[in-house]
């Protein structure tokens, strides 16, 4: 069926089927380096390294757990909030609080 619509067709359609089907091959993943460097042509292989590729690359290299975070705050020595500035915390802003932060005061 294509190929009756391509030889039926005129010369500036035929040019644009030709580019367009050598752009095509030209995206092709023909061979590709495994991970012991050897060159793997197959299908399957070249879409499962592809598919290794991206699902390490989006893996953190690390734990993230709350030790990695808590660590570094056990270095600096802060000191205790006091029970005002705790219970002043806990309250609602204010206007006026919110516009003396926007002009840089405190």
């Amino acid at each position: 069926m294509q190929q009756c619509l391509y030889d039926d067709s005129d010369k500036a359609n035929k040019l644009l089927a030709w580019l367009d089907r050598r752009d095509l091959e030209r995206s092709w993943v023909l061979e590709i380096d495994d991970k012991e460097g050897r060159f793997q042509r197959d299908g399957p292989t070249i879409a499962s390294a592809f598919a290794d590729y991206y699902e390490n690359l989006y893996q953190p290299a690390t734990s993230t757990g709350d030790a990695d975070y808590m660590e570094p705050l056990q270095v600096i020595h802060l000191s205790k909030l006091e029970e005002e500035s705790g219970v002043a915390l806990e309250e609602d802003l204010t206007v006026e609080e919110i516009m003396q932060a926007m002009r840089g005061r405190n």
